[in-house]
């Protein structure tokens, strides 16, 4: 006869233990399994984050100043085997400008990668930044942000990053345009004509500047609506485009009166050529429905020359003045500003 609480009582420890550690085993696989989704999850999150990062930024990566060695972060597959990690000299820095930028860009980017002076350049400032076009023609940001310095506040790191600013540019030089863009002629209007005419004029390049109107445009409106009105303003600025080249200013300065600098024009024989191939277009303008008046204009021409220290806005009044002298006579005609 035996007891079975002697008899069980070794089976029942085992079983008892055997829950014990089953319960202990299933718990840390609990734990386990929450510790591995959350770092899943963590690791999605961060891999979504890099991937809005990628989105904008072409190049992530420290640089030591002192050794010129490159610690990547992240670079963009077009990028990789340019900004290849490494060391890097002084020399090689023509070779990525003439791996990554347009020609254009070439000189100014150069610059601003001189590793040399980029310490002395973030002396006193946390970052720097320069805007290019990078070789498929998209305009690229490039910074250059301070990170660590010695005991001494010398720097011995920066982060070098390079983002895609293309949308932004775009959407900007869209936005400009159209502010300087006259909406009926499609050519530049008084504000985008000025500020390319007074550039022109700060780079020192001389050039014939001429004012013209219709004459007796208001008895057109008068007469045949406002229409009919609109369209002879539309085909002086059309004779305008067709007469002149893309390199001189052609713009609208409002109602039926307009404004070119030619450039590079400099003598009246030659402006005269020019004001008659005008003369020309404008004699071939036709005006439907507009039957009894036929379209002329005239025109006030000065030569600019910015070495001679007179203001644009002398300029101005001296084109304005010829241009009403102009109207004391029927017909197209030019008068050029007698300065003696």
């Amino acid at each position: 006869v035996f007891s079975a609480k002697v008899l069980f009582s070794s089976v029942l420890y085992v079983y008892i233990n055997s829950a014990f550690v089953l319960l202990v085993v299933f718990t840390a696989l609990l734990i386990a399994i929450r510790i591995f989704r959350k770092r899943h999850l963590e690791t999605n999150k961060l891999q979504n984050e890099l991937a809005a990062i990628a989105d904008i930024y072409l190049s992530l990566s420290i640089l030591d100043l002192k050794d010129l060695k490159l610690n990547k972060m992240w670079v963009s597959e077009r990028l990789t085997n340019i900004l290849a990690a490494g060391h890097f000299s002084l020399t090689r820095v023509d070779e990525i400008v003439k791996a990554i930028a347009m020609e254009s860009s070439r000189n100014m980017l150069e610059q601003f990668m001189d590793f040399s002076t980029v310490a002395d350049r973030l002396r006193n400032t946390k970052s720097i930044s320069h805007d290019f076009l990078d070789i498929d023609n998209h305009w690229t940001r490039m910074h250059f942000i301070a990170g660590n310095r010695d005991k001494d506040g010398v720097l011995q790191s920066v982060i070098w990053a390079t983002e895609s600013i293309d949308e932004d540019r775009r959407r900007q030089e869209e936005l400009r345009e159209k502010a300087e863009t006259d909406a009926l002629t499609q050519i530049l209007n008084r504000r985008g004509g000025e500020t390319r005419l007074y550039a022109a004029f700060e780079k020192g390049i001389k050039g014939m500047f001429l004012i013209l109107d219709a004459d007796h445009f208001k008895s057109v409106n008068d007469t045949y609506g406002h229409d009919s009105g609109d369209l002879v303003i539309k085909s002086i600025a059309d004779c305008l485009t067709d007469t002149f080249r893309d390199s001189d200013v052609v713009f609208r300065l409002g109602g039926d009166e307009f404004a070119v600098y030619a450039t590079g024009i400099e003598d009246e024989s030659i402006g005269n050529l020019v004001a008659a191939r005008l003369f020309d277009n404008i004699n071939k303008v036709v005006l439907p429905g507009v039957s009894d008046w036929k379209l002329n204009v005239s025109v006030g021409a000065t030569f600019c020359n910015p070495e001679d220290n007179i203001s644009f806005d002398d300029y101005f009044k001296q084109a304005d003045t010829a241009m009403y002298e102009s109207k004391q006579h029927e017909g197209n005609r030019i008068t050029f500003f007698a300065t003696s």
